[in-house]
């Protein structure tokens, strides 16, 4: 928003200065009459109030299609490209500049008007055509391919910034060690106040650092991406010296806390996106399970490295070795059941996606830790339970082989 504004405003800062310099003295400056810099920023004025106009009706237009299509959250996340605020702000401010410049003409001694305000508007019209080139490759953006990807990809750099790789040893102390409170009541609650939140990610040096000042431990109750209501706690502060308290302002500040969950820090709400499609896809108005498969290619990859992660690190220690912050963290199984169980439900009467989710879980259990197949393998077994229930002979067969394409190619039950 404040980007916006900052355009409007130089926009109409040029307007009222650039036709008071007076450039009769500058030699690149070529000398025009008055009528024609009035004929020319007239047009520009006029022609741009049109143009800004179709091109966000088009723009509203085809992230109402996205919306319907895919998923409004998806849109959602569209709509913070930065191109859409610049691109606004600059169509707005070449037209705001050359009505401006309008009033200017003739504002010099002798009613002489100065060249200067044409070449400043044919700066403002070549900024705007840069601007809706790359509006273009925004609206490209919006094909169901590119979608898939941008969340795919998403899902990978927050796994990559969050977790390290998956280690037997770190994974069996994460669960003796678990991230309950310890014993007793809490020595100070901070609780959320005003309007439900959402908890979008935890400054774990903040509250590490805040806890060790204070010689005590901080446990945050909810889980990222949770909507936390008003009087809901926050944070617990269990301290060894009674009377101690750390700064209710400074624990808030460790936590990003927003009104939505499109900016979650970690992979779970791209994950949730990408199923949205895919059931989106699956529902009888829509009927597109070659969506549903092409979303299932992404959370494939996205679940793979989640498998080849250590996700269990809800604990955090100082430099001494003592456990000051204990967060909750989402287990393996969580992200599994988030990725496939939906799918599972409303595509079960889809031999391609049937065929598509036996592929996932045999490439899964191939290459992730032993520690994470049983999970697997319980969601496979419901998948075939579903397709006894559902598929007669000999579609079931069909159905119970795995095939990476769905329907493409001859199965092998891979």
């Amino acid at each position: 928003m404040l980007i916006g504004w900052a355009y409007v405003a130089a926009a109409i800062v040029l307007g009222l200065v650039v036709p008071r310099i007076d450039t009769r003295d500058v030699g690149w400056v070529s000398p025009m009459r008055p009528d024609e810099i009035t004929s020319f920023l007239s047009s520009v004025s006029s022609g741009m109030m049109a143009f800004t106009g179709i091109v966000f009706a088009i723009m509203f237009i085809v992230l109402q299609f996205g919306s319907t299509a895919y998923s409004p959250h998806v849109v959602t996340q569209l709509t913070r490209n930065p191109y859409l605020v610049h691109s606004g702000g600059v169509f707005t401010g070449t037209f705001l500049y050359s009505l401006g410049a309008l009033r200017g003409v003739g504002g010099l001694g002798a009613a002489q008007t100065s060249p200067l305000p044409i070449w400043v508007a044919l700066a403002w019209l070549f900024l705007s055509v840069f601007m809706l080139m790359h509006l273009v490759g925004v609206f490209a953006s919006l094909e169901i391919s590119e979608i898939l990807y941008a969340l795919g990809d998403g899902a990978h750099r927050k796994i990559t910034r969050l977790y390290e790789g998956y280690s037997p040893a770190a994974d069996e102390d994460a669960r003796r060690a678990g991230v309950l409170a310890p014993a007793g009541p809490a020595g100070q609650v901070v609780c959320l106040e005003g309007v439900p939140l959402y908890l979008l990610s935890v400054d774990v040096g903040r509250l590490v650092a805040l806890a060790q000042a204070a010689d005590a431990v901080v446990v945050v109750p909810a889980r990222i991406g949770d909507c936390i209501p008003s009087g809901a706690p926050l944070a617990l502060v269990y301290s060894t010296r009674p009377g101690d308290v750390v700064d209710p302002e400074e624990l808030r500040a460790g936590l990003l806390l927003e009104r939505e969950r499109s900016r979650e820090q970690g992979p779970a709400n791209d994950l949730r996106l990408l199923v949205d499609i895919a059931i989106r896809a699956l529902s009888p108005a829509i009927n597109d399970p070659t969506t549903a498969v092409h979303a299932l290619d992404q959370i494939e990859s996205v679940l793979c490295r989640l498998g080849n992660s250590h996700l269990e690190n809800g604990r955090v220690r100082d430099g001494m070795g003592t456990v000051r912050l204990a967060y909750s963290t989402p287990t393996w199984r969580e992200y599994l059941d988030l990725a496939v169980v939906e799918i599972q439900q409303y595509g079960s009467g889809s031999v391609q996606v049937e065929r598509r989710l036996a592929a996932l879980f045999n490439l899964l259990r191939k290459t992730l830790p032993e520690a994470r197949r049983p999970a697997i393998d319980e969601l496979e077994a419901e998948r075939l339970a579903t397709i006894r229930n559902v598929f007669p002979d000999p579609l079931r067969r069909r159905a119970e082989l795995g095939d990476r394409q769905g329907l493409g190619h001859a199965a092998r039950g891979t």
